[in-house]
């Protein structure tokens, strides 16, 4: 018998989810579908942190299972991406959370994206959000993107 997924739609849940989930070694991990969820998946699977994401219930993916089921019955299912029978994501730890927003202007971004600031290590990406929070990117790539607008430093994941 399956079972709700306790999961709240926030960034440093759905991070802590992924690394148990790679650290146990687990091909297949289910996530409760929200926008936001979607959105931070599709920026790993852009960057190969993990293999896929596939839409069903709680009983597998299963696409046309997940459009008929009321929403909160809905899974994203990730699949994880190994190395040498090691899991590909090895870290992700959120940089905002409720209490603290971190906020970084372009320039900021910068010498952050570079590895100044306490900034990203080799094999590590960020994933940030607009201010409308409505469009989600690795940071080098909104630095093409957001103009002189800041953005919300989601969290960090590195393999």
């Amino acid at each position: 018998m399956a079972t709700r997924i306790g999961l709240p739609n926030l960034a440093h849940n759905l991070c802590s989810h992924l690394q148990n989930t790679s650290r146990r070694r687990l091909r297949h991990a289910p996530i409760p579908a929200s926008t936001l969820h979607s959105s931070i998946l599709n920026v790993l699977l852009s960057e190969g942190f993990v293999s896929g994401i596939s839409r069903g219930t709680l009983e597998g993916p299963d696409p046309s299972a997940y459009v008929k089921a009321p929403v909160r019955r809905r899974i994203l299912w990730v699949e994880h991406k190994f190395r040498d029978e090691q899991p590909v994501l090895r870290s992700a730890v959120p940089v905002s959370k409720p209490s603290l927003r971190v906020f970084m202007s372009k320039d900021e971004l910068k010498e952050f994206i570079g590895g100044k600031r306490n900034g990203l290590r080799l094999g590590e990406i960020c994933v940030v959000r607009s201010l409308d929070g409505k469009s989600y990117w690795e940071g080098r790539q909104s630095l093409g993107v957001i103009g002189n607008e800041p953005v919300e430093v989601v969290c960090r994941v590195s393999s």
